[in-house]
């Protein structure tokens, strides 16, 4: 069924705002996603090895707990940069990847198993009508899908969430090293803005 998603990319390419770019270079001004809980779509940025910035709307669901979730294939872009560098910039969007709200900076990681699961029942019920169709069709035919979560920066940075697990010493630790990470990913990245 690949051979269907291959032929929907560029079509879905071609739907895509022009403000979608614009949007991967506003600086990050968000300190979580809470907003994205009233969107269905919003636009993730992953960053190519240079630092370009690379926006994709994606259909997603925000947890209990303030996450992000969305699903891709895992031979696409978007999912090799996330496994290169897990620094993205999240955007509300419209069906077409028009901006609608502030960036928000954050940490990916692929999931699997039961949390995989989990992450597909959250997304499930965000579906609107128009996408439903499309999603339930991809599941039908079979294409492979992985899982994804974002953790917002301001909440690893606290220390206060490093994946989904909260509280202890060594957690901070990891979470102090993440922060390091990103501003170190930032400054070679230069200046969005």
């Amino acid at each position: 069924m690949r051979w269907f998603m291959d032929l929907s990319y560029p079509v879905m390419k071609a739907m895509r705002s022009r403000q979608a770019v614009g949007a991967a270079r506003q600086p990050a001004t968000g300190m979580g996603f809470e907003e994205l809980r009233n969107f269905r779509q919003a636009i993730v940025v992953t960053y190519r090895r240079s630092g370009e910035p690379m926006p994709t709307p994606v259909n997603h669901a925000i947890s209990d707990d303030g996450k992000l979730y969305f699903r891709s294939e895992p031979h696409v872009g978007k999912m090799k940069r996330i496994r290169n560098n897990a620094r993205v910039l999240v955007v509300p969007c419209t069906f077409r990847g028009k901006a609608r709200g502030a960036a928000t900076e954050g940490i990916a990681r692929e999931l699997s198993g039961a949390e995989a699961e989990r992450a597909f029942e959250l997304i499930k019920s965000n579906w609107g009508a128009v996408m439903r169709p499309y999603e339930r069709g991809l599941d039908l035919f079979g294409v492979s899908e992985v899982y994804v979560e974002v953790v917002p920066v301001a909440r690893v940075a606290d220390g206060a969430e490093v994946s989904g697990r909260s509280g202890t010493a060594a957690e901070a630790q990891r979470a102090s090293t993440t922060t390091s990470k990103i501003r170190s990913c930032a400054s070679v990245a230069g200046p969005r803005g």
